[in-house]
């Protein structure tokens, strides 16, 4: 595996983008999903 060098802020500002997502993309993709299913479109 090939590996990149990469600056603190960097990684900080990748942490922050995969909390955001976990924390707020994918509730509302969940709750799309679910809204889907309720009108039987999944």
């Amino acid at each position: 595996m090939e590996t990149f060098p990469i600056t603190k802020e960097g990684y900080q500002s990748l942490k922050r983008e995969l909390e955001r997502l976990k924390k707020e993309e994918r509730p509302r993709i969940i709750a799309e999903i679910e809204r889907a299913r309720a009108f039987g479109d999944l």
